[in-house]
């Protein structure tokens, strides 16, 4: 059981961090507004930690259908859980767009007008934390 909890702490601290680390990359893709958080940082951290709880909230529905915690990676483990998070990434990505939550500067590259630095964001850091959480088993 502690090895669990360890794995899952390490697993949602990092996804906390990676994430923090791409919102603050990405910042020149995005159009500059004055957030209702009154604070870029605090903005950052706000987001960084809904896409933790995004990546932390796919992995165990992954952990459910596999019926253990620690699941094998495998293909199909995998596809599952980048999918799920693609489908997170652009159902966000859309609302905020057609909200006015934010919007994209000219050099953002999109796919049907949805960002692709984001699309990527979510899959990218939650197979990172998947992976380097892992190494820990």
């Amino acid at each position: 059981m502690k090895k669990k909890l360890i794995f899952l702490l390490v697993f949602i601290i990092l996804a906390f961090i990676l994430n923090f680390i791409w919102e603050y990359l990405h910042l020149p893709l995005y159009k500059q507004h004055v957030p209702w958080f009154g604070s870029l940082f605090l903005m950052l951290l706000y987001s960084s930690l809904v896409d933790a709880v995004i990546i932390l909230a796919v992995y165990f529905f992954v952990s459910s259908v596999n019926k253990k915690i620690k699941w094998k990676i495998s293909w199909k483990n995998i596809l599952l859980y980048s999918g799920l998070l693609i489908i997170m990434a652009v159902i966000i990505e859309v609302r905020a767009l057609s909200t006015g939550g934010w919007a994209y500067k000219e050099i953002m590259p999109t796919i049907f007008g949805v960002g692709i630095s984001p699309l990527l964001q979510l899959t990218a850091t939650g197979l990172l934390c998947l992976l380097v959480a892992e190494k820990l088993r």
